[in-house]
């Protein structure tokens, strides 16, 4: 009963739900990264509310959005040819904004105002990452478009984000770079 009613809320008004697992996912994913990847010393809070933000917004408003723009120009068809446009859409739209206001937030947030700092964590790191991107997204992806209803999309690729997360953290700005100006 509980469930049913939480399916049909869902579906009615994805946006909320979106943006709360776009909020869980990446922040979730940073400490987790600070906490078993970086085995950093101290968990920086501030590093993973901030990336959390920036989930909500990616995962909650953009990608719920860019999802609808992808069935309504490209094709709201699921056959194989109809999902690999998708993909490349995706890949050469979505993927790089996200790499790149993500390097942006997680350098702003180790260290706030030294602009220099953030445009050389993009200018290093955005080709890699979006060149890694391609390695997981893809695949996913495929099996998104190909069977998962666009209503819950955000919240399937959350899912995967939360493992592309968990590489991007110390990817963008290690523990050491993130805990000096704290």
């Amino acid at each position: 009963m509980v469930l049913r009613s939480l399916k049909a809320a869902y579906n009615k008004n994805p946006l909320p739900f979106n943006t709360l697992v776009g909020y869980s996912v990446f922040a979730s994913g940073d400490a987790m990264a600070q906490q078993f990847i970086e085995e950093c010393e101290v968990w920086n809070y501030k590093r993973s509310l901030s990336m959390g933000c920036l989930g909500a917004i990616q995962n909650g408003l953009f990608m719920t959005a860019w999802y609808r723009i992808l069935d309504r120009f490209v094709t709201p068809k699921t056959d194989p040819v109809s999902v690999i446009k998708k993909i490349c859409c995706d890949e050469a739209v979505f993927a790089p904004q996200l790499a790149v206001s993500y390097l942006a937030t997680s350098a702003y947030v180790a260290r706030p105002g030294d602009w220099g700092y953030v445009r050389e964590n993009v200018r290093t790191k955005a080709l890699e990452t979006w060149s890694n991107d391609m390695k997981l997204w893809p695949i996913a992806n495929f099996f998104g478009f190909s069977f998962v209803p666009i209503a819950v999309r955000p919240a399937y690729a959350s899912a995967i984000q939360l493992v592309w997360q968990t590489y991007l953290s110390p990817t963008s700005t290690p523990c050491s770079a993130s805990t000096r100006e704290m």
